[in-house]
């Protein structure tokens, strides 16, 4: 009995570490996928700005064949950071005055369109 019960909770433990291991690093290839989202598109926001334009709709990060609005987090989190920004940010979900304010994308047939601009 007492075997059993050391068995278990050692297979526990070991299950539950490789668990906490294996989210850690889905956040941390989150976090540096966003990172490089985001610079990205300040680059694109920045050329647009040079040749005078005032805002950037896209459905995809440039250089990445997938749509943003196909990882629902990924996409609320590039709005929420360039909203942090002083951007004024809009896509098809988001409803003002919603206690969350940020919904997930409405997907319009294969993607929704996120629209950051600048204009004053």
């Amino acid at each position: 009995m007492t075997l059993a019960k050391t068995a278990h909770q050692t297979a526990t433990a070991v299950a539950m570490q490789r668990k906490r291991t294996a989210d850690q690093q889905q956040k941390k290839d989150f976090e540096l996928r966003k990172k490089i989202y985001i610079q990205r598109i300040e680059k694109k926001i920045m050329k647009l700005a040079e040749d005078g334009q005032y805002k950037y709709e896209f459905g995809a990060v440039p250089y990445v064949r997938e749509h943003l609005s196909a990882d629902c987090t990924m996409f609320v989190a590039i709005a929420k950071h360039f909203h942090k920004q002083g951007f004024e940010v809009k896509y098809d979900g988001k409803t003002e005055g919603d206690k969350r304010d940020w919904n997930d994308p409405a997907r319009t047939y294969f993607t929704t369109w996120l629209t950051i601009s600048w204009e004053n």
